[in-house]
């Protein structure tokens, strides 16, 4: 996937995702609604906490979740 902006993700595909055990950078774009820029944007600076498996980064969706909570809104 390239870091051309996101195509919309349906419901039944966020669900699937979300139930999952670790999520891709890919897969964590896709459920953000962001380039895959972004995500290792956030990984970097440590917004967005990621496990090491094999050597790849892989996120927990209670991570992604706990991310998404601690947004706050734009004035």
């Amino acid at each position: 996937m390239s870091d051309a902006t996101p195509l919309p993700v349906s419901a039944d595909t966020t669900d699937a995702l979300m139930r999952r055990l670790l999520l891709t950078r890919e897969q964590v774009a896709e459920l953000l609604g962001v380039p895959e820029s972004s995500v290792d944007y956030m990984h970097r600076v440590k917004r967005l906490r990621a496990v090491r498996v094999g050597g790849h980064n892989r996120w927990k969706p209670a991570a992604l979740k706990d991310f998404v909570d601690q947004l706050e809104p734009e004035d």
